[in-house]
């Protein structure tokens, strides 16, 4: 049946290709005859770009024959009254381009919808047959008296049997269809439905250009048909549920109600233990029919009612805030439904209406695995409903509240991890807190240490080049004169110490600045020399002139003292700072 649709679509394909290089011949003719009648090609298709170049083909000859003949026939047709070739190849061509190519266009457009629907068919057929022959394994696995009364071949036929019966079982409405046999959420079909409908319009829009308003229309109208038949990803799988049963979710942001969530069990289960909750999962049996209320709707208005909203959300201990319950659900028939179907060891329950959802509470429990020694979540059924019928918002919230009440103990412990958890974190976060500070002490004391080194090394240099220079100015002042017109210079230290010592009147006051550094080991750069009566005081800077200019007498008596250093003074300002803040 494959094969046989391949070669029709090969077959259309052709004629396409033949279509479309028939419009093309007509636009290259008109440009160039001459070398598009000349250029290689077989006989069929010369026919179709210039009849009368295969016609010369088929009989031989060249050019010029072909020139001379083309003359006598235009003279014959015009004695005769004959048909004129150019005018039925141009007719030809507009036929071609206004009728064969939109009608080839919609037969490969045809070709490809039934193809591709026999594709998808084939493929929801194998996997209804994985899946029953799925379901048929788990249903065998449920006794050990079952297991050794049936053989091996009762199996393996019950196996084929049902994954004909399931292959053959196709969806009763559109819905089911639609609902995605290829992908569990339907975004792959969706994506095709997208890409057919940008093909109809080409092809509408090459039909007809008087029609475009309306074919426009047409295709928004489409857009918006198929923006409202695909399902958004919900960021709560309730809306989504709520959505393909046809039930109105009545939750709102002030009142947001239970929150159900989608992916895999696995996920599901560490939110749950990080909230220190229980985990409610909700497993649909079958799928959503229209017309029909199912056991799933019903059990799903319930979930989604404010009533089990705030039973899920109501305190499990006192004096703690976290909830008591989340809620997890999955697309019936899904991968993430068959795996949480397994590992909880769930059955749907038959009744003479058909199966009966799952509706069960789950602990999960935090154990250490015994190969890896790390510690893992695994689930602990703590209660099942029977969902015969499913229950209606009120005796749920009663049933919650009853399962919230039995099993305190598994609050208590979820709780006590969560909390220890906080506590870590929060020392975690201190003992990082304090390595930042003692990383940023121990920096600011390594950078106080060298520049402490550094003072000390070069007030160590100063120190020894203070030295060499008193060695120098001692050996370079020169000896005390003698004579009459010598003066002489008193000094009187503020320790009480003085000192005396003549200078001839040429000699510049510098030398007396000199003869206090090189013998008292004052700095002096730093030495203010002031007269006893306080009238005139000298200083380093301008002690160029000699002691006759500076107005000197014979005797002369001065009062010796240091100049604070600012930098120290600078420094003591900021210690004293440094201490008051």
């Amino acid at each position: 049946m494959i094969l046989s649709a391949m070669r029709w679509v090969t077959f259309l394909l052709l004629l396409l290709t033949v279509a479309v290089e028939s419009v093309r011949a007509k636009s290259l003719v008109e440009v160039e005859p001459t070398a598009w009648a000349l250029a290689p090609r077989g006989p069929f298709l010369a026919s179709v770009y210039n009849p009368r170049m295969a016609a010369l083909e088929i009989r031989g000859g060249s050019d010029e024959e072909e020139s001379e003949e083309e003359d006598e026939s235009d003279d014959d047709a015009e004695a005769e009254g004959g048909v004129d070739l150019s005018a039925v190849i141009d007719k030809a061509a507009s036929v071609t381009q206004s009728t064969i190519v939109p009608a080839t266009k919609k037969a490969a457009l045809t070709v490809y919808k039934w193809t591709k629907k026999l594709t998808l068919t084939s493929y929801g057929m194998m996997q209804r047959a994985i899946q029953a022959a799925m379901e048929a394994d788990d249903t065998e696995v449920d006794g050990d008296d079952e297991e050794e009364e049936a053989s091996v071949v009762q199996k393996i036929v019950s196996t084929v049997q049902r994954m004909i019966k399931a292959a053959f079982t196709f969806p009763e409405t559109e819905d089911d269809e639609e609902e995605g046999e290829v992908s569990d959420d339907g975004s792959d079909f969706e994506e095709e439905e997208a890409v057919e409908a940008n093909v109809e319009d080409e092809v509408e829009a090459e039909e007809a250009v008087v029609e475009k308003p309306k074919k426009e229309k047409k295709t928004k109208e489409k857009k918006k048909k198929q923006e409202k038949d695909v399902p958004t990803k919900p960021t709560d799988f309730g809306t989504y549920l709520a959505t393909q049963y046809g039930v109105d979710d009545s939750r709102t942001a002030e009142a947001p109600g239970s929150t159900v969530l989608g992916g895999s069990l696995a996920t599901a289960m560490q939110e749950a233990r990080a909230q220190a909750r229980l985990l409610v999962v909700f497993i649909p049996s079958e799928k959503p029919k229209k017309g029909k209320e199912s056991k799933e709707a019903i059990a799903i208005e319930s979930i989604l009612s404010a009533e089990v909203g705030e039973a899920a959300n109501e305190k499990a201990r006192n004096g703690e805030d976290t909830g008591s319950f989340l809620f997890w659900s999955a697309k019936v028939g899904s991968s993430e439904a068959t795996t949480a179907m397994k590992r909880l060891k769930a059955k749907p329950k038959s009744s003479k209406g058909g199966k009966c959802p799952v509706l069960m509470v789950v602990y999960p429990a935090m154990v250490v695995d015994s190969s890896t020694g790390q510690s893992k979540i695994v689930p602990k059924v703590l209660g099942q409903h029977h969902c015969n019928p499913p229950p209606a918002s009120s005796a749920m919230s009663n049933w919650l509240g009853s399962l919230r009440k039995r099993h305190g103990k598994q609050y208590m412990a979820m709780q006590t991890v969560l909390k220890e958890l906080q506590y870590f974190k929060e020392r975690k976060e201190g003992y990082l807190d304090s390595a930042k500070s003692d990383k940023e002490r121990q920096k600011r004391e390594a950078e106080e240490e060298a520049k402490r080194l550094a003072a000390e090394k070069a007030e160590e240099e100063r120190l020894e080049a203070l030295a060499t220079r008193r060695k120098e100015l001692k050996e370079s002042l020169p000896e005390e004169p003698e004579g009459n017109d010598v003066k002489k210079i008193a000094l009187r230290f503020a320790d009480g110490k003085s000192a005396q010592r003549r200078f001839r009147p040429d000699q510049p006051v510098v030398d007396i600045f000199n003869w206090v550094d090189a013998h008292f080991e004052l700095e002096r750069e730093k030495v203010v020399l002031t007269t006893l009566n306080g009238k005139q005081t000298l200083e380093w800077e301008g002690a160029e002139q000699t002691l006759e200019d500076a107005g000197l007498g014979k005797n002369t008596g001065f009062r010796v003292t240091v100049k604070e250093d600012s930098k120290e003074d600078d420094k003591a300002d900021d210690d004293d700072d440094s201490e008051s803040s």
